[in-house]
Formats: structure tokens, C-alpha cells, sequence
């Protein structure tokens, strides 16, 4: 590794380190109810809507009612997209030019369920298919809103940590009033007016024709006129050659999405160009991992195969972080021969049945569906360009990048067919509900519980020892689930090329 790599890894973990004392303080008092020096212009915002609304800023709802009002938010979220992708051919396209591409309805609803589920899967070209309303109104507000959700359940867990002797664990729609209010529109105002500084694109402009400085040429099966390949004798299709002359460069609203979909951990993006952080659930990159070599892309995949635990996403990869950590207390536990428990909070058979069934659901999950793409037709036909074990690693990666929410892909397998639409919908659905309701149920069964005092047999969690313990947890627990899909996929590609 270079030495400006170095420095840049070095850099990044000192700014993330710094920002944890001054960012968390302050998420502490937002969903706290302490003051912050924007709540004279956000206050009376916050109690308009309210009041319109009809929401009791003060009613604090258990763990059951808290997730009924997530999976309810999230539904009427995920249907009106639906619906607004549905009909966007019939909507204002600010360029009479280039009208988008009509989506299906597999297509359709698999680009609501990623985006409501801040997955940003896009089987689609951004720019050519999404028209700048959809971009707008449909996919930008579900950034914020879905990016909020996630963040709202994360504090909702914690608030499960921390309380005793108390059922509840806040009030979801005044978390989720609090997010965009707090901290996403003001993070993603100042962040736009930097991209537009430097020079990003956002307007509602036509796309604009500019001249090749050199002409360029193509070959492609020429097509008779009804849109069949035409052939010879031989049944070999006949290429003709189509001169470029020119590019079309895309305008409209880029610099509105493209710092919302970071920030709030939804990749994708107005060009569909998903820098590599498999590690949070961003799902943005700045490489085809495609070509990576076999290593290389087992790299991105274990780190969605292992839960997105070392940096975390949007409140939600908090929650896996802490999951995996709670499993760590429990076999260390065990080890030692004391009752686990964490932050003072005694962990039982039922909180252990739901920690189990959490570190299980995403390992079953991939691998079911993995195995279902592999012996369908339907799946295999995705395999448009390899096969093989890169093939495997394509699938693979797919569902683990859906169960994840990330949003990456190895652009080698073609998704957007009703197979891959449906399946992948279903794991973006179980990595963001399914997950979401066990968390919230262990966070219902820790809040009415006491805290335990420290005492000298406590598994302390705060040690270089407890770190290194816990880093042996991940990597076993993820190995233990998913070594032998990548043994079959990169480690065995990686062999053969050595050959």
C-alpha cells in the first residue's frame, strides 16, 4: 500500500474519531428534547406540524407500537414512490427531448422498496430512465425520509439500553419529525451548496448536445422493422456501424441527491454511479467491482456478509454493531461462568433467542435466495457475461448488497428481470424489517429491566481485550456462515487464476 493511503486511512479514522464526542452530544440533546442552537427556527416548525398532524409529542410507545408506526410509515412510503414511478410518462419532464424510460412493474417496485428501505438498488440508468420529478419528489424524499426511519430506530434501541424500569422507547413519529429537522436538512443544505460550488449540476435544464472533438464508431446487430436481428444464412446476425457524432450530457437536480444519498446511507445516485464503503450501509463506489480481482471483491462482499459492523449505517448498522457485541458478551459470558449481561442489563434466554435470530435471518436469507438463483433458469439467465465461480460471486453479492441495504452490485449480472426485481426486493425488505422488529423487541424486553451494579465478576466492554474478543466474534460468526459460498465463489477463482 502507498504511502498516501496510508495517510488518507489515517486522516479519516482522526476526523471520525474527533466527530464523536461534538456529533453525538448533539443527536443527544435533538432526541433528548434539550435545546440546540436551531430550535428558534425549528421549534414552532416542529409544533406546526404537530398540530397538523395530529401527533401527541409527549405519548411514548412501547416497542410494538413504535415498530406498527415504522412498518406503516414505510409502506405508505414505499407505495406512493410505486406510484409516482408508474406514471412518470404522463408527468412534467422539463425536456420535451428525452422522455424516461416507462418502468415495469417488477422494475417499478423493486426501485420503491430499495429506496424506501434506504437499499438504492438501482437496476436502472439514473439519468435515462428517472425523469428530474421522479428524481426529485419520488427518490430525494425518500433519501431523507427513509434515511430518517433508520435513524429513529437507532435511537429507539439505545433508549432501550439505557432506560430502567420503563416500557417505552419514545414516540417514532417525533424521532422521525426530529431527523430531517435537526440533522439531515441542515447537513444536506450546506453539503448541496458545496457541490454546486464546485461545480455540480443542479438545475431543471434540457440535457445538452455537444460535438465529438472526435467522432467515434460502433458495431451493433443491425435490426429490421420489427425490432428482430437480422441474420445471414448462416443465422449469424448482421452488424452494421453506427458513427457518434456526438454526446448528450446530462443536466438536472444532481447536486440534491447526490450528498442526501451519502449522508443518509442510500448510494446510488442521479447517474447510478454506486468510493467503496461496503463497511457503512452507503453502498456508493467509485470502482466497477466487477473487475476486481477475485480477492478484491470478496473484500466489499464480506463486509456486507459480516453486517456492515465496522463503521455502521444510519442508526440501523449501530444496531448490528451492538448486536454483535451482545453475542460476544454472551459466549465470553459463558466462558467465564457468569450470567451475561450488558451495560448492567441481564441477558436471558429470551434476549438471547432474539440476538440469535437476528445474527441468523441475514445468513439465511442470502444464502436461501443464492441457492434458489442458481438452480433456476430464471436466476442463471442473469449470467449474461460470466459464469463460473465469478458468476457465484455475482449472485452472491447481489443479495448480500439487498439484505444489507447497501446497494452495490457486481454490474456483470443482469438484475432487471422479474426474478432478480422480486428477489432482491425480498431481501432488501428482510435486512430492513425483519432485522429492524427483533431489534426493537430486544430493546422492549431491556428497558423495563434494572440495571446491575458493577461488580468484580462484570464482563467489562470497554477494554483493548473485549475489542480483540469481539473482532474474533465477527469474523468467526460471519465465517462460520458464509465461508463455504465463498469458498465456491472468490476463493476458488482466485486459485484458478493462480494456476
Amino acid at each position: 500500500m502507498e504511502l498516501y493511503a496510508v495517510l488518507q486511512y489515517g486522516v479519516f479514522l482522526l476526523i471520525v474519531t474527533a466527530l464523536v464526542y461534538p456529533v453525538g452530544g448533539y443527536l443527544t440533546r435533538v432526541f433528548g428534547g434539550e435545546s440546540t442552537w436551531l430550535d428558534p427556527g425549528l421549534r414552532p416548525l416542529e409544533r406546526v406540524f404537530y398540530r397538523l398532524a395530529g401527533i401527541d409529542a409527549h405519548h411514548e410507545m412501547d416497542w410494538k407500537e413504535y415498530a406498527s408506526a415504522f412498518l406503516v410509515f414505510s409502506a405508505a412510503g414505499t407505495l406512493l414512490l410505486y406510484v409516482i414511478l408508474r406514471v412518470q410518462p404522463f408527468l412534467h419532464t422539463f425536456d420535451p427531448l428525452y422522455q424516461p424510460t416507462p418502468l415495469s412493474p417488477d422494475l417499478a417496485l423493486n426501485t420503491a422498496i430499495s429506496f424506501a428501505t434506504t437499499t438504492t438498488w438501482q437496476a436502472y440508468g439514473g439519468e435515462t430512465t428517472m425523469s428530474y420529478l421522479s428524481q426529485m419528489v419520488g427518490l430525494a424524499v425518500q433519501n431523507f425520509l427513509a434515511g430518517a426511519a433508520g435513524l429513529a430506530v437507532g435511537i429507539a434501541f439505545l433508549r432501550g439500553l439505557v432506560r430502567e424500569r420503563m416500557t417505552g422507547l419514545g414516540n417514532f413519529w417525533v424521532d422521525l419529525t426530529r431527523v430531517p429537522l435537526w440533522v439531515l436538512l441542515p447537513l444536506a443544505l450546506v453539503g448541496g451548496l458545496l457541490l454546486v460550488w464546485q461545480g455540480v449540476p443542479a438545475n431543471l435544464k434540457p440535457y445538452q448536445m455537444v460535438p465529438l472533438l472526435q467522432p467515434t464508431s460502433y458495431q451493433q446487430p443491425n435490426m429490421d422493422s420489427n425490432g428482430n436481428t437480422v441474420t445471414d444464412p448462416s443465422g449469424q446476425p448482421i452488424m452494421e456501424t453506427v458513427q457518434v457524432t456526438q454526446q448528450v450530457i446530462p443536466q438536472g437536480p444532481v447536486a440534491v441527491l447526490e450528498f442526501i444519498k451519502n449522508l443518509g446511507t442510500n448510494g446510488g445516485g442521479f447517474f447510478n454511479t454506486n468510493i467503496t464503503t461496503s463497511n457503512g450501509a452507503t453502498g456508493s463506489y467509485n470502482a466497477m467491482h466487477d473487475s476486481f480481482t477475485p480477492l478484491g471483491g470478496m473484500i466489499p462482499l464480506g463486509n456486507m456478509l459480516l453486517g456492515e459492523v465496522i463503521f455502521g449505517g444510519l442508526g440501523t448498522g449501530l444496531v448490528s454493531l451492538i448486536l454483535v457485541a451482545l453475542i460476544g458478551v454472551f459466549i465470553g459470558g459463558m466462558m467465564v461462568g457468569r450470567p451475561p449481561e450488558y451495560l448492567g442489563k441481564p441477558l436471558g434466554p429470551p434476549e438471547m433467542k432474539l440476538i440469535s435470530l437476528y445474527a441468523l435471518l441475514g445468513p439465511a436469507t442470502i444464502l436461501l435466495l443464492t441457492a434458489l438463483a442458481t438452480v433456476t433458469a430464471w436466476g442463471l439467465a442473469g449470467l449474461t457475461i460470466n459464469s463460473g465461480p465469478h458468476g457465484l460471486s455475482e449472485i452472491v453479492y447481489a443479495y448480500a448488497s439487498s439484505m444489507a441495504n447497501n446497494g452495490q452490485n457486481f454490474a456483470g449480472l443482469n438484475a432487471n428481470t422479474p426474478f432478480y426485481n422480486i428477489t432482491t426486493a425480498l431481501a432488501m425488505m428482510v435486512g430492513r424489517f425483519g432485522l429492524t422488529i427483533l431489534a426493537l423487541a430486544l430493546a422492549g424486553r431491556l428497558a423495563p429491566q434494572p440495571r446491575r451494579p458493577v461488580s468484580l465478576g462484570t464482563l467489562t466492554t470497554d477494554t483493548p481485550l473485549f475489542a480483540g474478543w469481539l473482532m474474533g466474534i465477527i469474523v468467526i460468526i460471519g465465517g462460520l456462515s458464509c465461508l463455504p459460498v465463498l469458498a465456491l465463489g472468490p476463493l476458488i477463482e482466485h486459485l484458478w487464476l493462480r494456476l
